[in-house]
């Protein structure tokens, strides 16, 4: 998560506008939460296409 938040700091302008919204503690979990998420759903979808199985769209919970 340090290798996101320093790309959004050095490399994005508009991270800077979000860095600071999840200086509040509230919307860093939030965030964390998202990335977690975003994260099964990337390795489900790589197992999925490595052994070949058919993959139903992502449907958030």
């Amino acid at each position: 998560m340090a290798a996101i938040l320093k790309y959004l700091k050095e490399d994005v302008r508009a991270g800077e506008v979000y860095l600071k919204k999840i200086e509040n503690e509230k919307y860093a979990e939030r965030f964390k939460k998202s990335i977690s998420r975003a994260e099964k759903v990337f390795h489900f979808v790589m197992f999925s296409e490595r052994y070949n199985m058919d993959t139903k769209p992502y449907t958030p919970v």
